[in-house]
């Protein structure tokens, strides 16, 4: 598949492919190592930031090389999705500075909401070229580690050994469950939470599924079915709805209209069967150990939910809320986890609510837009990395509904790195 345009192999063209390898190898094991640093050398917050150095340097090397490829440059900036990302970019940094949102709450939100966008423009104004063989191996080989890891801390690690490694109350609980009655442990494994594990390993695992029917090949099933083990000891639940949303969007964009067809049925007699019989989950899983996993909490007498939902749809209604009101916007970091740095954290638990919180309903619209071109461009191009990858995103905006998945910056990065370096491929006929 060719590209637009390709700088030539200099220094800059080279430093930013290795940028992009960088991120995409080590992000998986950010938080992992980050801890691990910080508790044999210390300074932790200056091995943080490496993911940032990388990006600056990538930005700068592909500023340096817009300029000198001016014509690739220009043909960059007119595409629909990255005009929709400058778009997001200079809105959000306009309702920040006329909202007078502190420095470093703004500067956390401009990292967890614009850095994804400016790298996703930055790959394809350096002109990074990077094989879809290769990306295969650079999604797949990291989560395979990921979740062999994820499984061995449900199973195997002893608590002792994450806090010997510097996991703790300050960096991230060394030992998360699913609720107290049920002893059953959400792995996180290299990940900042088990909610970012399971997200994380959608991909990887829809990844393998695709590759497995395209090329008729166990090694790919065996590698799926690893990631989804990975996947299902994190116990997060919106993690395994995003998935089963990515599996039926990759089975519609996969199969001919026969299987299409049989699979759109199945999707609408199972959501009838949940409707028909919704009214009578409370009664069902009340005293049973099935609530504590799908609800992370329990049914009381009265059949009302305790525990952790709660909280979260208290959270969202006070979102709604605020947005109807003021559906302007009020500035990045201002809601979603960059708002910790404020003097009054608004977590939304949604990421849609985050984003009308902090851009309005203007700057939700241009999200919503954004990806739904990159889903269109990357279901036409037909290959098994884009097929997957767009199924991914699909489910993966299903499970920010519920978190602020988008704001993890392994999730974040290495999805817009994906879609920016396959936003230059150009259709064939047959897909390769």
């Amino acid at each position: 598949m060719s590209q637009l345009a390709e700088p030539s192999n200099s220094l800059l063209g080279r430093t930013a492919r290795y940028c992009v390898y960088t991120l995409l190898l080590g992000l998986p094991f950010h938080a992992l190592i980050v801890i691990v640093l910080g508790q044999v050398v210390g300074f932790q917050p200056y091995f943080q930031a490496w993911k940032e150095l990388i990006s600056i340097v990538l930005v700068g090397g592909a500023l340096v090389i817009s300029v000198k490829e001016d014509k690739m440059s220009k043909q960059v900036y007119v595409k629909p999705a990255n005009v929709i990302a400058l778009g997001i970019i200079l809105l959000g940094l306009s309702l920040t500075l006329m909202g007078g949102v502190p420095l470093v709450p703004a500067v956390f939100g401009i990292k967890v909401v614009l850095l994804p966008l400016v790298l996703y423009i930055a790959v394809q104004l350096a002109g990074v070229r990077i094989s879809q063989a290769a990306l295969v191996k650079f999604v797949l080989w990291p989560s395979y580690a990921v979740a062999i890891l994820a499984l061995l801390q449900e199973y195997v690690i002893p608590l002792s050994w994450w806090t010997a490694l510097g996991y703790n109350s300050s960096t991230i609980l060394p030992i998360q469950l699913v609720d107290p009655a049920v002893k059953s442990i959400r792995a996180f494994a290299s990940l900042g939470g088990p909610n970012q594990l399971g997200a994380y390993l959608i991909l990887p695992t829809i990844l393998g599924g695709v590759l497995a029917i395209k090329e008729r090949s166990w090694r790919y099933a065996l590698g799926s079915a690893l990631t989804l083990g990975g996947l299902v000891v994190s116990f997060s639940r919106s993690a395994w709805l995003g998935l089963a949303i990515a599996s039926v969007s990759a089975v519609l964009l996969l199969g001919n209209k026969v299987v299409r067809i049989v699979t759109a049925l199945a999707v609408a007699a199972g959501l009838v069967a949940l409707l028909v019989s919704y009214s009578l989950l409370p009664q069902y899983l009340q005293n049973t150990k099935v609530q504590y996993f799908l609800l992370h909490g329990r049914y009381n007498q009265s059949q009302q939910i305790e525990g952790s939902d709660v909280g979260r749809n208290s959270a969202q209604q006070k979102a709604i809320t605020v947005i109807s009101r003021e559906p302007w916007g009020h500035g990045l970091g201002t809601a979603g986890p960059a708002s910790f740095r404020a003097v009054q954290p608004f977590i939304t638990e949604s990421w849609y609510l985050q984003i009308g919180f902090e851009l309005g309903l203007l700057g939700l619209g241009l999200f919503i837009g954004f990806f739904a071109v990159n889903i269109m461009h990357l279901a036409k191009l037909a290959s098994p990395l884009s097929f997957a990858l767009a199924a991914s995103i699909i489910g993966l905006l299903v499970t920010n509904l519920f978190l602020h998945a988008w704001a993890d910056s392994t999730l974040g990065i290495t999805t817009l790195l994906l879609m920016g370096l396959l936003a230059n491929e150009r259709f064939t006929k047959d897909g390769k």
